[in-house]
């Protein structure tokens, strides 16, 4: 049902392994417990204990980002900065207008949920590369 969720999820592993080399243990991993949450969220169990692990997966990947981003502010370039602006600004939009709207990550259509959600897992994983510039 999940598949191609599941699939993409998996390209967070590319974030984590971005900042692991940067050594950035905390955010590598934070990276690496979401995809382990998402992973049992879309396989195994779409539980309410599963939904609310992959939902904390998701606050810590976006505190430490946003941490990140506070931090290296001054050293970050201008094709960066755009790049988190955009891709953050996209995801919100994807996400809570999806909500509201009842579509994309929300929709009733199977297929459009779970393209819209696997294009949000690479916009995302986008974004947070730009973090790591």
């Amino acid at each position: 049902m999940f598949l191609l969720t599941m699939c993409t999820s998996l390209v967070f592993l590319t974030n984590a392994l971005a900042a692991w080399m940067q050594h950035e243990i905390i955010y590598a991993s934070c990276w690496v417990y979401l995809v382990i949450a998402s992973l049992f969220f879309y396989a195994y169990c779409p539980c309410q204990v599963f939904y609310w692990l992959d939902q904390l997966g998701i606050f810590c990947m976006f505190l430490c980002g946003l941490v990140l981003t506070i931090v290296r502010y001054k050293e970050r370039t201008i094709a960066a900065t755009l790049g988190i602006f955009t891709s953050f600004s996209l995801s919100i939009y994807m996400y809570y207008f999806g909500y509201i709207h009842k579509t994309m990550c929300f929709s009733p259509d199977e297929d459009e949920r779970e393209y819209t959600h696997g294009l949000l897992h690479y916009i995302c994983s986008l974004g947070h590369h730009c973090v790591l510039l």
